[in-house]
């Protein structure tokens, strides 16, 4: 009886033993101070590690290789840490999942021909609390996502402000009407969303430019579209409780003779299934050539829209048909709002001071900061209708 107890103890505390090491074989992986790179840092780490940058500025790109893991930048502000230059700053392009999380980062002067800050590619990984500021998008005929690109995948980003980039195409290439070697084809200043099931919580989409670059030429092709956001193709989109403001698209082509010329959508263009809900879409603005939709152009069906403002665009508003869900205000001039409610309830109360208290204390990165950004827009938290019956099924 005495062995069947010992091994029965031996089994017990093996297993205690096991389970102990299994928790603690996650770890902190610190930058610089142990890791001199963020890449290093990921290239030790395992399933379950963070990966925690110290405040400063640190040299990109940054690849995250699959792994599920967490890369969080240090301190109360993500302004703190920032992940500064390279072909794409930061790329998941290996099938990462959830549980591969960017948190607390300001990721900026990236230049790439697609996802100047960030490009995803047949990858879910989640972002929170992230600045993506002053990405370009550039240096061919055709570029997308100056901010951010996405092909595929249902990545999540929250809290995230994605402001001050840009979408700029060089001609190159066959153009139009057999007169021109010279196209110009640039989407999605800030965001570009392909065939893709993503998710825009709580985020800001501010200030982010698409324009042409062609030299002077007699027939350029000129397309550029959707200053902010262009999404398109398969997938489920949802964007919910956000502020899409104060972006723009050029399509001008002073001097030129504009037999191929097209633009649209200041603030977004959005084909396929999306859902749009608590969001404000205002005073983004189109110039040049093609349409004059400053605000947003819908195209096809499947794009349904609950209690979200559309308002103050120039020259216009809004193109194209949605599911009407209800609570949504359409108008010239968006209504005026409390100042002082920060969460956009009705009432200025305690949660509005709790986010206040939030940015409370210094400023750094002082010189990253541009006038669009903003706090993340919560008109009111409703979800569609829509979505809610497709989740029961």
């Amino acid at each position: 009886m005495k062995s069947i107890c010992n091994r029965l103890n031996f089994v017990a505390i093996s297993l205690v033993a096991a389970v102990v090491g299994g928790t603690a074989s996650a770890a902190d992986l610190l930058v610089p101070s142990q890791y001199n790179t963020i890449q290093s840092a990921i290239d030790a780490a395992v399933s379950g590690d963070v990966v925690l940058i110290s405040p400063g500025t640190h040299a990109g790109p940054i690849d995250l290789k699959g792994k599920a893991i967490t890369v969080r930048g240090a301190g109360n502000l993500n302004s703190q840490v920032l992940i500064n230059g390279g072909d794409s700053v930061v790329k998941c392009i290996t099938g990462e999942i959830s549980d591969c999380v960017i948190e607390n980062l300001t990721i900026t002067g990236g230049t790439a021909i697609s996802g100047g800050g960030v490009k995803l590619i047949n990858s879910s990984p989640t972002f929170k609390k992230c600045r993506i500021i002053l990405n370009t998008a550039a240096g061919s005929s055709d570029c997308q996502g100056g901010g951010v690109y996405v092909l595929g995948g249902a990545p999540v980003f929250e809290d995230c402000s994605i402001s001050a980039n840009s979408c700029t195409p060089y001609g190159s290439g066959t153009a139009c009407g057999g007169h021109s070697d010279l196209r110009c084809v640039g989407m999605g200043g800030g965001v570009y969303l392909q065939d893709t099931s993503a998710t825009l919580s709580r985020c800001t989409i501010s200030g982010n430019v698409v324009s042409a670059n062609p030299p002077r030429s007699d027939n350029p092709l000129v397309d550029v579209k959707a200053g902010g956001i262009w999404r398109s193709g398969s997938g489920s989109v949802t964007i919910s409780n956000c502020l899409i403001t104060t972006n723009s698209l050029d399509s001008s082509a002073s001097g030129w003779n504009q037999i191929c010329c097209y633009g649209s959508g200041g603030g977004a263009i959005i084909q396929g299934l999306t859902f749009i809900s608590g969001s404000k879409i205002s005073n983004n603005s189109k110039s040049g050539c093609g349409d004059a939709i400053g605000g947003v152009k819908f195209i096809g069906v499947g794009i349904f829209m609950v209690n979200t403002q559309i308002c103050s665009n120039s020259p216009s508003n809004l193109s194209g048909g949605y599911v009407d869900e209800g609570g949504n205000v359409i108008s010239a001039i968006c209504p005026e709002t409390c100042t002082s409610d920060l969460n956009a309830d009705g009432k200025v109360d305690s949660a509005d001071i709790g986010l206040m208290l939030i940015d409370f204390g210094p400023c750094y990165g002082t010189s990253l900061t541009t006038p669009q950004e903003q706090e993340p827009f919560i008109l009111q938290s409703v979800e569609s209708p829509t979505r809610l019956l497709l989740n029961k099924k």
